[in-house]
């Protein structure tokens, strides 16, 4: 069948149109509203009415069915992993994936979509006779025709000129500063997207479409009046190469089947067929009601296609009263004949009034809207099966669907990018906030494109994590933190060990905080974990000789100044000292600190001694001598509980603890006694302020694991970090963590 493009030329994201039309295309990233409350999703609501009622142009708006393989997110996911478990990480991997492609969690492969919107950036698709031109239009009009008409007679082309080039460019500047005013982020396509996007419609089905490769090389240069080029693009030649499928309109004419040829040679047959909104409910209640949501209710992937041209207030009025107008013109011309109108006829009335009477008053523009559902399946029975469940699903909310006879060809047509209208039968004029109750673009999937499998959602889709990614920071929603949060026994501890030891195959240096010591001795990690070698690596802090004075910051820091800034932190807290309430007592310990980073082998253990020749140092006033003798005598009994050994005992063993190579470090402390989350500071036990002030060190330990490796992803995770969170020392580290953006923090 003979197939014609409405496309002249495509110069970066831009269409240009046989028509005389432009049309600016962007990736919609759209929102997530998974854990979205009432009120937020209002205020997501507000968001969109915005963008739909300030943008004032005709758009068009296009759901693009994805399917990905599962060896395709596999391979992606290999490609990124690094660090010294590579291998490993691919037998662990390929036995995951191998297992979801054969089982029935998930199936070989999986339907996404991706959301773009195409902005007209002069004229739109509909004409209205009343629409009276400006005496600008009109002389830029005439003044294109005659151009037109004197480049035919020198035989030049005349399907891009540098005017029209440049006035799409400036119009596409003026749409990109409307969009930045939304709280949304809109991707301008690249030359290869859009050799993607433009022949989507023939690419249903297809895992590996073929064409796009190499397109942004196949370019047309367009010169000025110097002969300088001031853009390249691809000509309506490169997209029909794009678009080249065979189409067959069988004699049923209620679908179309596509002969598709893939990227690796092989040969398709997809059976297509367009469905039409026809009928929307006069009322659509949001949040009850989010219609295009209802495809993932759908097993398979519907593509849609919105063609929705603005409409001003005073135009909509205009074209309200005629129609009103004409309804009375029916009951009167009814009642000459002695007949009277029926009840619809009088409801029309009534709903046109109500109508124009909230247009008046809250001067809402409307979209003329046609809205094309494309259901595909490689058999006609799948394909009958399919419209049938569309169909039911959207009557399910008062939404009529409608497969119609002779429309196929055209319907597709009109769901490519850069095209005009070619189905007017069922155009609607519905207002803005029946469009923004659609809700297009929210997502609710889970997780990244690509990356370890963690789990799939209520809805069965899988959720993929990537390591590191959210630690990018590149938009507004990534975070340096993740957190793992629910009632006991809700799994918490599972979900943040499988993250935990996902991230380490995948590269990053892991360092994992147990203080109940359950990885080795409950969990037994050092016993089922054996594929991890010596990459697994525990440092345990026990009350032993060998893991003597091991927390000393000294010890920890080659730097003096660092050290002993931990240093006076642990004294402090262990003294109760509150620089701004025990200035004098605070002055006293940082003498003594730094007295000690001064000597020639430091460690914290000699603060006490510096105290006590404070204590004697007849150069200080008697108040300060007494403070540090008192202070001194508190110290040595803190020092006498057994776990304080780790911080103030004379170390045994200097040897570095840490080994920087490792990918999954695991610091556990033998006895750590926490204070549970309720009990007040005042009625800590000993061993609870001993262990809050072991927490310094550790908390000291991690920065400084943190700041090894600038380069690569570094990750701090804390059990029970309602606990750790809730002192001195866990706020330390939050304070430290958005530091770098390659750092990330589950607890």
């Amino acid at each position: 069948m003979n197939f014609q493009s409405d496309i002249a030329a495509v110069c970066g994201n831009t269409i240009f149109t046989e028509d005389k039309r432009e049309q600016k295309w962007y990736e919609f990233s759209g929102f997530h509203t998974s854990f979205d409350s009432e009120n937020q999703l209002a205020l997501h609501f507000q968001d969109l009415r915005r963008l739909f009622k300030e943008i004032n142009r005709e758009i068009h708006c296009l759901i693009v069915p994805v399917r990905q393989s599962l060896d395709d997110v596999r391979d992606q996911y290999l490609e990124a992993v690094r660090g010294n478990l590579r291998v490993v990480a691919k037998e662990h991997v390929d036995a995951i994936f191998d297992y979801l492609k054969t089982s029935s969690e998930l199936g070989a492969e999986e339907n996404k979509s991706k959301f773009y919107i195409g902005i007209e950036l002069t004229k739109g698709t509909v004409t209205d006779e009343d629409d009276e031109m400006s005496f600008g239009e009109i002389f830029e009009y005439i003044s294109d025709w005659f151009k037109e008409k004197f480049h035919k007679v020198r035989g030049k082309s005349t399907y891009l000129t540098v005017e029209r080039f440049q006035r799409a460019l400036r119009a596409g500047r003026e749409v990109d500063n409307v969009l930045k005013a939304f709280p949304f982020h809109f991707k301008k396509l690249s030359c290869e997207e859009m050799g993607k996007l433009i022949p989507w419609m023939f690419n249903l089905g297809v895992r590996y479409p073929q064409g796009w490769k190499g397109w942004e090389e196949r370019f047309t240069p367009i010169t000025n009046k110097k002969g300088e080029i001031i853009a390249r693009v691809q000509t309506k030649e490169e997209v029909l190469n794009l678009q080249m499928t065979g189409i067959e309109n069988p004699k049923g004419r209620r679908h179309l089947t596509l002969h598709q040829t893939d990227a690796k040679g092989g040969n398709h047959q997809t059976h297509v067929s367009y469905l039409h909104l026809v009928k929307m409910p006069d009322t659509i209640y949001f949040p009850d009601i989010r219609w295009l949501e209802n495809l993932r209710n759908l097993p398979f992937g519907v593509g849609v296609s919105l063609k929705m041209t603005y409409q001003s207030p005073d135009k909509r009025i205009a074209k309200l009263r005629r129609q009103k107008d004409n309804l009375k013109d029916q009951v009167e011309h009814l009642r000459q004949f002695n007949d009277e109108a029926s009840s619809n006829v009088y409801e029309g009335l009534a709903l046109a009034e109500e109508v124009i009477s909230n247009v008046e008053k809250e001067r809402d523009g409307s979209y003329l809207m046609s809205a094309i559902f494309a259901v595909s399946a490689p058999n006609l029975d799948l394909l009958s099966v399919r419209v049938k469940d569309l169909i039911e699903e959207y009557a399910s909310i008062g939404f009529r669907l409608q497969n119609t006879y002779g429309l196929q060809l055209r319907s597709l047509m009109e769901c490519l990018p850069g095209s005009k209208r070619y189905v007017t039968e069922f155009i609607q004029d519905v207002d803005v906030n029946a469009v923004t109750a659609s809700f297009f673009g929210n997502r609710q999937e889970l997780g990244d494109d690509y990356g370890a499998y963690l789990a799939r959602t209520l809805e069965g889709k899988p959720v993929y994590y990537m390591p590191g990614l959210a630690a990018s920071g590149t938009v507004a929603t990534q975070s340096l933190v993740m957190v793992a949060t629910g009632k006991t026994g809700g799994g918490k501890s599972v979900g943040g060990n499988h993250i935990t030891y996902e991230s380490a195959l995948a590269g990053a240096k892991v360092m994992l905080l147990d203080p109940k010591a359950e990885r080795k001795n409950l969990c037994h990690w050092d016993e089922k974990l054996t594929e991890l070698g010596t990459e697994l690596n525990f440092i345990s802090f026990t009350n032993k000789d060998e893991d003597a004075g091991k927390l000393d910051p000294y010890l920890l820091f080659e730097n003096r100044q660092d050290a002993g800034d931990i240093a006076r932190e642990i004294i402090n807290y262990l003294l109760n000292i509150n620089i701004r309430n025990n200035s004098m007592q605070s002055s006293v310990v940082a003498r003594a600190v730094r007295q000690v980073s001064q000597r020639k082998k430091p460690s914290i253990r000699f603060v006490k001694e510096e105290l006590r020749i404070i204590a004697t140092d007849t150069e200080m006033t008697e108040e300060k001598r007494n403070i540090a003798l008192n202070l001194a005598s508190t110290l040595e009994e803190l020092e006498s509980i057994s776990l304080a050994r780790l911080i103030f005992a004379e170390p045994t063993n200097t040897d570095n603890v840490l080994n920087y190579a490792n990918q999954l470090n695991v610091l556990q402390v033998d006895n750590l006694h926490l204070p549970n989350k309720d009990t007040p500071p005042e009625e800590y036990s000993e061993d609870n302020i001993i262990s809050v002030a072991i927490l310094f060190s550790l908390t000291a330990y991690m920065i400084r694991f943190m700041k090894m490796f600038p380069n690569d992803l570094t990750m701090i995770a804390i059990d029970e970090a309602w606990n750790f969170f809730q002192n001195p020392a866990g706020e330390r580290l939050i304070g430290v963590n958005p530091a770098s953006s390659s750092e990330s923090v589950i607890s």
